[in-house]
């Protein structure tokens, strides 16, 4: 009597039970069910679409470029004065030390 008591209880499990599996994803494959469970099923509805006439990839870029160039020049140049200014020591230091050397075996 106790086991049938427990299974008149099952009516409202089994419903939901199949209702759990009632909104199963057909259009997907059997691996990926899982990944796409939680997503609602849209049946074809294209949400959102743009024409490749209407992409503007490259013209946006060649517009900015400018502003990004300067920006970049502003930006990097002043920490870079001390290098240059180094660079330009060491240069100056040694074309003066390859002159000394070159006339140094001369008498």
């Amino acid at each position: 009597m106790a086991l049938r008591r427990t299974l008149a209880v099952g009516g409202p499990v089994r419903r939901s039970f199949a209702a759990m599996f009632a909104a199963e994803r057909n259009d997907i494959q059997p691996q990926l069910k899982k990944w796409w469970k939680g997503t609602p099923q849209m049946d074809g509805v294209v949400t959102q679409s743009l024409s490749p006439f209407e992409q503007q990839i490259v013209q946006p870029w060649i517009k900015t470029i400018p502003d990004k160039i300067k920006k970049k020049i502003v930006d990097d140049f002043p920490p870079t004065i001390p290098a240059l200014i180094f660079v330009a020591i060491t240069l100056g230091y040694c074309e003066s030390e390859k002159k000394r050397l070159s006339m140094e075996h001369r008498d």
